[in-house]
């Protein structure tokens, strides 16, 4: 067969396209974003021992690379770029299997000679040409016969576990350090002159029939694409010792430009968006593939959301609706009735206006308010109170003139959304609004940084009676707030965790001095604010005005992903039991955890090389790090449709406007968070949205570490890669949570979820010394982009 085919040498012309045809993922943040798959003259070249690549005038055979196949391997200890042949006549395999080269040969177009002439003079060249075609009749005879025998090897090679195997006990070892070169199984590249690379699923070269790649090299499906994917990532032009960020991402970065509705593009985002695209197809696919109710509660959410046009011929009636449960919106009540319906509630306190909205609406104004774990009882479920959320990103942006242009912008949004709603005049709801929005900045200004109560949980903790919180706070009447919120009168002897009571106490003096209307324009502005993403398109091109100037986006994510992201945040274990069923193997629980427990295992190594930790510190520190909970792909319980429908029994959802769904939908979150007052902590239960996202999470309170299906999968994580690739994807997520829970905020929590301050001064001074260190010296950079030092802290 080699000779056969050695006869075309000076007829064929064999030309691989770019890998990243193969594959085009990226593995790097925003600025390391933009896959490309390198330019072939800028890799090394393929030889001709592994390629035949000879050309000729009369004719010209391209081959084009469709399906990575058994006999083009990527090898660890080649050039990128290489093609290395496997044994005689190595082809690929077809349709779904393998992969096939194609050969397409066309000759040029003869001159006009006789055809006698023409024959004697290209005798020769045509007995070639005979040969040629005959050699690559036996070649595709002989192909079809070996995609037979690689489809068959490949069956029993996964029902045996093969496949599936991590890595490999072979290695391979490579000399000479050349930059460009690239290892497939994630070896580390460095300048020694020889290093041993770990290797997966490579079968041993000694094979007598020829197929069997050289030992070391990987040749699964996951192994060949994902070394297409990193090899298309990276620029080779570059030199890795000069600038590994460009030599590694470059190309990425070229292929990924950041989208006009995003700030950022990175490896998340891409993953996030595929994650979209399979909960569309899932929540629009029909009924009859759906066997829980919750399930079809969340598609009918979604399918309301997706009506446009039902939301645009109700207008804003259905917010009118809801507005007019609080006497309507002052700066929009310019026509007699409605001031009317404002003036007959003017009697209602602040404390029945917040607590109301809150109960309704899940919305928080003023004081934030839920039940959850006690912070010192992690077992036990206790009211608790806090400063709120503000609207605007941070307390900076209401004091510093830094963020003098984003508050402008907030103020006009506000102005113009009150005019849509009420049409009102611009002078006077512009002087409305900005008394409005003072009361915001007010309150900002008595909020503490977030960066500062996150390193002072403790001090920031008061659990407290109801009797002694009215005592400290006589200006807020606190019983008939939870009367209100709750629906009962509480015992005066209850306990309440508050924190930030200098906000509280300061918050509470000061709403009892503002003028109502002021307060009840900035109130029902809040609960507005909150449903114009659901409303039509006025006011969704005044949020569109506003974001351009807050985010620095020129356009609005689509319709279909806006509605995604809002139906699988509030009902993400409906959405997530079906993306689980469709998109994530149970077996691919257990693989991660495997490689979970490995990682925590270096975590506790790692501690015990610690010097600057007191030996008392440092055994607790192990004990924290080994009694971590992993909580790993879904809830067990999205697998039982009784138990997934209970979830959502009470929340009711039909086909009509969207808006009333939404308002059902937030009275439904707040009542089942409140409902939990008397009951204990659920150790098992996901404090998470649910499985479909891209993110994982440390919970402090429960010592938890959470890994949702949805950053389980490709590039990230897959039960069939290699553990090089796993552990260089996923396993850096997987110590990054794992570190949380030794932080700033997660080390004044021990072992058990509880706050408690189980480091001794020696370590925590130390701690606070080497953590000040990384923040002076990331200070000290500057983004030359925009001139800017980077905020270490």
């Amino acid at each position: 067969m080699v000779l056969m085919a050695g006869l075309c040498v000076k007829s064929l012309h064999l030309k691989f396209p770019d890998s990243s045809e193969v594959a085009r993922q990226g593995h790097n943040s925003r600025q390391a974003s933009s896959e490309n798959g390198g330019n072939d003259e800028e890799r090394t070249p393929l030889s001709q021992q592994e390629l035949l690549e000879v050309t000729e005038d009369e004719m010209t055979c391209t081959t084009n690379l469709k399906t990575p196949s058994a006999s083009t391997l990527v090898t660890m200890d080649e050039p990128p770029g290489t093609v290395s042949t496997a044994g005689a006549g190595g082809g690929g395999g077809g349709g779904g299997g393998g992969g096939i080269y194609f050969a397409s040969c066309s000759s040029s177009k003869p001159h006009h000679h006789k055809l006698g002439s023409y024959l004697k003079r290209h005798r020769t060249f045509l007995v070639s040409v005979a040969l040629c075609l005959l050699a690559w009749i036996v070649f595709a005879v002989v192909t079809l016969y070996t995609v037979a025998e690689l489809r068959i090897q490949c069956r029993e090679n996964v029902n045996s576990g093969l496949l599936l195997d991590s890595v490999r006990s072979s290695t391979t070892t490579t000399t000479d350090y050349h930059p460009g070169r690239a290892e497939s199984s994630g070896g580390n590249l460095d300048n020694s002159t020889t290093r041993s690379v770990s290797t997966s699923g490579g079968a041993s070269s000694s094979s007598p029939s020829g197929l069997a790649p050289p030992e070391g090299v990987c040749t699964t499906f996951e192994c060949v694409t994902t070394a297409a994917r990193l090899i298309g990532a990276m620029d080779f032009s570059v030199d890795p010792c000069h600038d590994f960020f460009n030599y590694a991402c470059a190309n990425w970065n070229k292929e990924h430009i950041i989208p006009d509705d995003r700030t950022s593009i990175s490896t998340f985002e891409v993953m996030a968006d595929k994650v979209q695209i399979q909960l569309r197809r899932l929540l629009e696919e029909p009924d009859n593939n759906v066997t829980s109710e919750a399930m079809k509660k969340a598609k009918l959410m979604f399918s309301s959301c997706m009506n446009v046009s039902e939301i645009e011929q109700v207008g804003h009636g259905p917010l009118n609706a809801v507005v007019a449960r609080y006497g309507n919106w002052p700066v929009a009540s310019s026509a007699p009735e409605a001031r009317s319906k404002w003036v007959e509630v003017k009697n209602m306190s602040v404390e029945e206006l917040i607590a109301t909205i809150h109960r309704d609406l899940n919305i928080v104004i003023v004081v934030d308010q839920w039940v959850g774990p006690d912070d010192k009882d992690s077992k036990k479920h206790i009211l608790q109170i806090d400063q709120p959320d503000f609207a605007l990103p941070s307390r900076d942006h209401y004091i510093s003139p830094q963020w003098s242009k984003d508050l402008d912008a907030y103020l006009q949004y506000m102005i113009d959304v009150a005019k849509i709603f009420g049409h009102v005049n611009n002078k006077t709801v512009r002087k409305e609004m900005k008394a409005a929005l003072q009361v915001e900045i007010d309150l900002a200004n008595f909020s503490a940084p977030e960066a500062e109560r996150q390193a002072t949980r403790s001090a920031l903790y008061n659990k407290l009676t109801l009797q002694q919180l009215q005592d400290q706070i006589p200006e807020f009447n606190w019983t008939l707030y939870f009367k209100t919120l709750l629906g009962y009168e509480l015992d005066m002897s209850v306990e309440i965790v508050a924190y930030g009571l200098p906000y509280l106490k300061s918050a509470c003096v000061a709403i009892k001095k503002i003028p109502k209307r002021a307060l009840w324009n900035y109130a029902v502005w809040r609960v507005v604010m909150e449903f114009v993403p659901h409303m039509s398109s006025a006011y969704l091109g005044a949020r569109a005005d506003f974001h351009k100037v807050l985010m620095g986006v020129s356009q609005q994510r689509a319709r279909w992903q806006q509605c995604i992201d809002f139906v699988n945040d509030k009902m993400g274990m409906a959405t997530g039991a079906m993306f689980i069923r469709d998109h994530f193997k149970p077996e691919s629980k257990d693989k991660a955890l495997e490689m979970i427990h490995m990682i925590r295992k270096a975590f506790v190594e790692l501690v015990n090389e610690q010097t600057w930790m007191e030996k008392e510190t440092s055994e607790k520190a192990k004990e924290k790090a080994t009694f971590m909970n992993e909580k790993i792909g879904y809830p067990n319980f999205l697998v039982n449709d009784t138990a997934l429908n209970a979830e959502f029994d009470t929340l009711v959802v039909n086909e009509d406007v969207f808006m009333i769904n939404v308002a059902r939908l937030y009275a439904f979150q707040t009542k089942r968070n409140l409902a939990r007052l008397n009951e204990p902590v659920d150790p098992e239960r996901w404090t998470t949205s649910g499985p479909a996202i891209v993110n994982a999470f440390y919970n402090p309170n429960k010592n938890d570490i959470v890994f949702p299906a949805g950053i389980l999968q490709p590039p990230f994580y897959s039960a069939s890669y290699p553990h090089s690739m796993n552990f260089g994807g996923i396993g850096v997520v997987v110590g990054h949570e794992i570190s949380h829970g030794f932080d700033m905020k997660g080390r004044q929590f021990d072992r058990h979820g509880n706050l408690k301050e189980w480091w001794n001064n020696a370590t925590a001074q130390a701690f606070y010394k080497k953590a000040d260190c990384f923040s002076t010296q990331y200070s000290e950079y500057i983004v030359d982009e925009v001139g800017l030092h980077i905020d270490g802290a």
